[in-house]
């Protein structure tokens, strides 16, 4: 049978180290949320905003997250696949809680760059590190 001190030591150690491991996990699971979401808003806004003129020959458009009819002069973002419409604030707001479309519930997919960015070499290391079994090194 082993020291007690010795075996409530390293229980506590054992204890402490499963904790940081599941913190850790947590607060990466976190970390690449806020920057997923940050990166899709960026790339959102960069580009497919544009001036409403209603056109005579099609039917009214409306945003389907408010409900209200789209102005003439009013700004809408149209999202690059499915090509739906949007009052910009109405959608922005949306994508704060949502990666679909809010007509077709179609993944919203973003542009992929021929070079990897700084942000996928971030988001990979990550997801690297959340699905190593990491345990912290004891002196």
């Amino acid at each position: 049978m082993g020291d007690p001190l010795e075996l409530a030591g390293n229980t506590v150690v054992s204890t402490v180290a499963s904790a940081v491991t599941t913190h850790l996990t947590v607060v990466i699971a976190i970390t690449i949320t806020i920057a997923f979401r940050y990166y899709r808003q960026k790339v959102l806004k960069r580009d497919h905003v544009f001036c409403y003129k209603p056109n005579p020959t099609h039917q009214q458009t409306y945003c389907v997250v408010c409900l209200y009819d789209a102005v003439e002069g009013e700004s809408l973002r149209r999202l690059p696949d499915c090509k739906h419409c949007f009052h910009v604030g109405c959608i922005d707001a949306w994508f704060q809680a949502h990666s679909t479309c809010p007509l077709c519930r179609s993944q919203v997919s973003l542009p992929h760059r021929r070079q990897p960015t700084l942000f996928s070499h971030f988001v990979s290391l990550l997801k690297l590190i959340a699905n190593k079994n990491w345990e912290p090194s004891l002196p």
